[in-house]
């Protein structure tokens, strides 16, 4: 499977347009980013290996009202993408590449 945005919602076919297209703008900062957040090997793999992987963890989160904190993940991952697919919470900003992230990626 080629990685892309295409194939992200092959795999998960009830992701949003509007996902796909916040999930993209945080690809490209992740590959702008100066650090290696992600290994060299992954970056032609980020829809599939990050944010496939990533998404898959939404289903076991309830919309209860409790706030999500994913501390020091490096490239914010998994708790962006999942930030991102689920609109009702936003992240706490703990990591350098979260603080960051404009904050309309999840509203």
């Amino acid at each position: 499977m080629i990685d892309s945005p295409d194939a992200l919602k092959e795999l998960l076919p009830n992701v949003s347009r509007e996902t796909i297209e916040k999930l993209a703008e945080f690809r490209e900062m992740i590959l702008a980013e100066d650090q290696n957040l992600i290994s060299k090997n992954d970056k032609n793999f980020i829809w599939i290996r990050h944010f496939y992987d990533s998404l898959r963890l939404a289903q076991f989160i309830t919309s209860n009202g409790n706030d999500i904190i994913d501390i020091g993940s490096g490239a914010g991952l998994p708790g962006i993408p999942v930030s991102i697919c689920l609109l009702y919470t936003s992240p706490s900003p703990r990591d350098g590449l979260l603080s960051r992230m404009p904050s309309s990626a999840w509203k």
